[in-house]
């Protein structure tokens, strides 16, 4: 309920104040094209939208929104406006399409060949000059939307241009999807004159229609029925051999008379591709007095005739020596371990990457950013170790260039910090030898 008021005083704030722009942690728009490799990379694939238009000789109108094979968020369908719209028009409703379908508290990247489009996108962003012709009355209503579903959006979003029929296959596939909502039936209604009244009630939808994590209020689906984008962390590979790079996740019980005390109870650790390489739960030494089995998952069944915590302790502190950890919060992990990794081989998507943070440098719990980064849900019951692993493997990989570079300049500052304390120890000593 606090995320609808707190969209609803967004609103009624940027009315009464003027619209501001956003920053580029909240929109990015490039006109002049994207990096190749950008677009046919797999990285991101699931929050990476296609969109386009088409316009037929008797005036109908499809769009189509396409991000990946089977793909819950696909879409196309048609319209049939009068007069006769532009494909101009018509691009600017594809993308408001994408906006009205996808998450706001997931990040997304929109690739469109319309550099009309992208430009009215881009005045939100920058003072940027106005596109080279006005808006036609029904532009400008759509384009209304449009600004307004990017400022009720919690997560970044990305705008770039794709070159036209040049056999990208994602956007060849828009495409055709465009063309057949245009030959089909006309099924859309979109906001081409759209007064405040309408557009108000359309942003209030649009917000309440939003699941309970983006701040809405959509139920869950019928039950047998497979619910609307969720997706859970899976291996991306059948490998299970111990990788260069491995996941970790422990799960915690309380001991001592409040039950404050955590103590280690699970572990699991995932190779490169998300595959199991080790798991196991872990008696712990002393009595346990909370099992915290809503977060944790653990039962008194589960600990019974579990190993004790030194043994599993000795075999993951052997598992782990002279590979990267990957985790989230590791430093809690590691306590709990009684092991404490090299620095250097490290990476904790708690910490390391300031996108993945909140705007005050505070990490963000790892069910937020697997949601907005990746489109993965977990944690949505009891914590599943392995979920947790992947989700944040997944994470590192997403942005693998990132941490590696961040972590590089981190070892330097370091390594040059330790050399200049050094040099004034010894310039110390040398003055007190003399």
């Amino acid at each position: 309920m606090w995320a609808i008021l707190r969209a609803l005083l967004d609103l009624a704030s940027e009315a009464l104040c003027g619209e501001r722009l956003l920053g580029r942690d909240r929109l990015t728009v490039n006109v002049k094209g994207v990096d190749p490799h950008q677009l046919l990379s797999s990285k991101g694939e699931q929050l990476k939208a296609f969109c386009d238009g088409s316009v037929l000789q008797d005036g109908r109108c499809g769009i189509a929104v396409f991000y990946t094979d089977g793909h819950p968020y696909n879409f196309h369908g048609g319209f049939a406006p009068s007069p006769p719209a532009s494909s101009n028009l018509v691009e600017l409703v594809a993308l408001l399409w994408a906006l009205l379908r996808h998450p706001r508290g997931q990040h997304l990247t929109v690739f469109s060949d319309s550099a009309h489009a992208l430009r009215v996108v881009e005045r939100l962003s920058t003072r940027a000059p106005p596109p080279r012709r006005p808006l036609e009355p029904r532009e400008a209503a759509v384009a209304r939307v449009v600004h307004w579903l990017l400022r009720l959006r919690t997560a970044q979003t990305c705008f770039f241009k794709v070159a036209a029929h040049k056999r990208y296959t994602h956007n060849e596939a828009a495409d055709a999807l465009a063309r057949r909502g245009a030959a089909a039936a006309p099924s859309l209604a979109p906001p081409l004159r759209a007064g405040w009244p309408r557009v108000l009630l359309l942003l209030l939808r649009y917000i309440l229609q939003q699941a309970p994590r983006d701040g809405g209020t959509r139920r869950p689906a019928a039950r047998g029925a497979p619910p609307r984008g969720v997706r859970r962390p899976r291996p991306t590979g059948e490998s299970k051999e111990v990788s260069r790079v491995l996941a970790l996740d422990c799960e915690m019980v309380g001991v001592g008379p409040l039950g404050l005390e955590s103590r280690l109870a699970s572990v699991a650790v995932v190779n490169a591709c998300g595959q199991q390489v080790y798991f196991s739960y872990a008696r712990p030494a002393k009595n346990v007095t909370d099992y915290r089995t809503r977060w944790s998952g653990i039962t008194p069944q589960l600990l019974q005739g579990a190993p004790d915590v030194a043994k599993v302790q000795k075999e993951v502190a052997a598992l782990l020596e002279g590979h990267i950890v990957v985790g989230h919060g590791l430093e809690n992990d590691f306590k709990c371990l009684g092991y404490f990794h090299p620095r250097a081989l490290v990476r904790d998507t708690a910490h390391d990457l300031p996108r993945l943070l909140t705007h005050r440098g505070r990490p963000k719990k790892l069910r937020k950013i697997a949601w907005e980064f990746l489109g993965l849900t977990i944690q949505d019951g009891e914590h599943d170790p392995l979920e947790d692993a992947r989700a944040a493997l997944q994470l590192y990989l997403r942005f693998e260039k990132e941490f590696e570079a961040r972590k590089a300049k981190s070892l330097m500052t370091d390594t040059a910090g330790s050399e200049d304390k050094l040099l004034e120890a010894a310039s110390h000593d040398s003055k007190k030898c003399s």
